[in-house]
C-alpha cells in the first residue's frame, strides 16, 4: 500500500488528526473494483480431490 501511495496508485488519504490519516471506504471499494484479478493455482482444489 505504501508503494502504491507513493506512486499515486492508491486513493487519497484524509487527514483524521495530527499524524493520523484515514481512507473513505467508498474510495477503497472503487479502487478495488478497478484492479485486475489474478489467481494462481498449484494442484487440485480440495473439492476436486473428492471427485477422484
Amino acid at each position: 500500500m505504501h508503494r502504491w501511495r507513493r506512486e499515486g496508485n492508491f486513493p487519497r488519504a484524509r487527514q483524521a488528526g495530527p499524524g493520523s490519516v484515514r481512507w473513505r471506504l467508498s474510495d477503497l471499494l472503487a479502487h478495488e473494483g478497478q484492479l485486475k484479478a489474478c489467481f494462481t493455482m498449484h494442484g487440485p482444489l480440495p473439492m476436486d480431490a473428492e471427485d477422484e
